[in-house]
């Protein structure tokens, strides 16, 4: 029925999720960008601009209904490329031809830039992330034997067959269900009404940072905004994406726990190596607050029979600077 040979189609369905749906998409996107004149191509233009004329006028006006603000269409890596926020969730018009787009638009930007590199790992990234079931198992299965745990897309940790459950959800779950359900579990109410209608929404931790940080700098009464004032910072259209450390670290503080998921979710060597540095932050910081505890503290016979001497101003400094010295070279290894 659709050309294409039964071995294709098996072939295809093992390493592709949603196969036929991905060869529909990718097909009528190779059509339009190809530069002859054939009926099929045109057509697939015609498609493709009517949805991008739709979709840009919609979302730039609900965004600035919503926000006072035009929208972001320039930055493809920032959360809110080419959406709106509703509450804590960011959506677009898009459906499934959004993450389509955002790989086009980022690996384009890549090769104005002349990184090869960067554009290659972005095709990798899109392919990756739509891969078939069992090819999913298997890199579970070689990642889990080579490290000993596997984190699900949402940073649940998975290290045995206590988490089996958490595994079992991350294939058989359908994605609305298990999107209405994570929604109602961080507040969101808006995302389950969202789900009725269909919308593509996005509530990626670095998503519902973005929103709130955004909201933060736009708002007079907020304390973020004052500081930027104070600095002379009036940039308002501003991302997550981009924030200063300063900025970071504010933000951080005021949403514990968001900042505690976009680390706990982040993937590759920088995810692994951004939970490192929260380890070693927590021993460290426990190692300063034990010693200021003793600060001048009298200390019992027996805590002097157990080799506990009193800690004066000078022996504080000393170790103070001792377990900051180690922190950082910690860090630095890390």
């Amino acid at each position: 029925i659709l050309g294409i040979r039964p071995t294709q189609r098996t072939l295809e369905s093992i390493t592709a999720f949603a196969a036929r749906f991905m060869r529909a998409n990718i097909g009528l996107i190779s059509l339009a960008l190809r530069p002859t004149r054939g009926a099929d191509s045109l057509e697939a233009k015609r498609a493709l601009m009517q949805m991008m004329a739709g979709v840009t006028s919609m979302t730039a006006g609900i965004h600035i209904v919503q926000t006072g603000r035009p929208p972001n269409f320039t930055d493809p890596y920032a959360a809110d490329w080419f959406q709106f926020p509703i509450g804590k969730t960011y959506y677009n018009l898009m459906g499934p031809l959004y993450s389509y787009f955002r790989t086009i638009a980022r690996i384009s930007d890549a090769m104005i830039e002349g990184d090869e590199v960067k554009a290659l790992k972005e095709a990798k990234n899109f392919l990756e992330g739509r891969a078939g079931i069992p090819i999913r198992a298997m890199g579970i299965t070689a990642h889990m034997m080579a490290t000993g745990e596997y984190r699900t897309f949402e940073g649940e940790e998975v290290s045995g067959i206590s988490d089996a459950p958490t595994l079992l959800a991350e294939f058989a779950e359908p994605i609305s269900v298990g999107g209405v359900m994570e929604a109602i579990e961080e507040g969101r109410y808006e995302a389950v009404a969202a789900e009725v209608f269909g919308l593509q929404g996005r509530a990626t931790p670095n998503a519902q940072m973005d929103i709130l940080f955004q909201q933060a700098i736009n708002d007079p009464q907020n304390e973020l905004y004052r500081r930027r004032v104070e600095m002379g910072l009036t940039e308002r259209g501003k991302t997550w994406y981009d924030a200063d450390p300063y900025e970071k670290k504010i933000m951080e503080e005021e949403f514990s726990t968001i900042a505690e998921d976009i680390v706990q979710a982040s993937r590759g060597p920088y995810g692994e190596a951004s939970r490192e540095w929260e380890k070693q932050d927590a021993i460290y910081i426990q190692q300063q607050i034990d010693l200021a505890a003793r600060l001048h503290k009298p200390v019992s016979p027996e805590d002097l029979a157990a080799g506990l001497a009193p800690v004066d101003g000078i022996e504080y400094r000393a170790r103070l600077q001792d377990i900051q010295k180690n922190r950082w070279v910690e860090h630095d290894k890390t």
